[in-house]
């Protein structure tokens, strides 16, 4: 069985071009439901049934993993099932059918106004890149875009007079976003000073 899991570990770096990350994670997944399964007895893996894997999930579970690791190594035995059954081990991945966990929603981490209002005002900005940070960090706050959109800006985007920038949203569509007084005073600021010095 050890010879199963190294050869789609290999199968996945050389075919599927997964990511070093990715690949020991998957190992450590099908270790952990190698020792599992080895410790049962079972046997053949073509014997595994549905109730087999119910239990294994259970025993996840009770590990208290998140839902998200949990999520993830029922993808590793999928993927490694779908190996298996295309090299003719197994004939059918019943793991195709057993539903993953739900994800846990997470509420987002934000800041207070008065803690947000402290961070623009920092004395930091005084300085060349800090006033260039300000600027950003103002056109984030006013605006609510996300950060590969602010990345991709271009100065032809920007029309200060309408405070207004043009962005190119997912799937290409064009957005406008308004911009307030502050964010377009920190923009001023940064490219009639700190920009001139950085470019040079």
């Amino acid at each position: 069985m050890e010879n199963l899991k190294d050869n789609f570990i290999t199968y996945l770096r050389a075919v599927k071009n997964v990511s070093p990350h990715t690949l020991r994670a998957y190992g450590s997944d099908l270790d952990q439901f190698l020792e599992y399964w080895q410790k049962r007895g079972a046997g053949n893996l073509a014997l595994a049934d549905h109730r087999f894997f119910r239990r294994y999930l259970s025993h996840l579970q009770a590990l208290n993993y998140s839902r998200s690791t949990l999520s993830r190594k029922l993808t590793s035995l999928r993927r490694f099932f779908n190996y298996l059954e295309m090299e003719g081990v197994i004939s059918t991945n019943l793991l195709s059918s057993l539903s993953s966990p739900r994800k846990e929603k997470r509420l987002p981490i934000f800041l207070k106004l008065e803690e947000m209002l402290q961070l623009l005002d920092s004395p930091f900005y005084k300085t060349l890149l800090g006033c260039r940070d300000r600027a950003l960090l103002e056109v984030l706050y006013a605006t609510g875009m996300r950060v590969g959109e602010l990345v991709a800006l271009d100065l032809s985007h920007l029309d200060l007079e309408r405070k207004e920038i043009r962005i190119m949203a997912k799937g290409g569509r064009e957005r406008i976003l308004f911009l307030n007084q502050r964010a377009v005073q920190a923009l001023k600021d940064y490219l009639s000073t700190s920009r001139i010095e950085l470019m040079r």
